[in-house]
């Protein structure tokens, strides 16, 4: 449990700090969304696939990595 709230404690600082510097907030909320629109973009142009398949195949990868 100590470590589960010393995370806890971390991650709330790290937002107290994006929240102070509100365009780094706004950047790092943009930056996941971006990448994820020009990987579907690549993918669906690259595969030949919909749209709907393309972002279904990119979201796990642009998301996580």
């Amino acid at each position: 449990m100590k470590y589960w709230y010393e995370t806890l404690a971390v991650a709330q600082r790290i937002l107290i700090e994006l929240g102070r510097r509100r365009r780094s907030l706004v950047l790092w909320s943009i930056f996941p969304v971006s990448i994820l629109l020009i990987n579907g973009l690549i993918l669906k142009e690259r595969a030949n696939l919909t749209t709907a398949k393309a972002f279904e195949v990119a979201a796990p990868a642009s998301l996580v990595g």
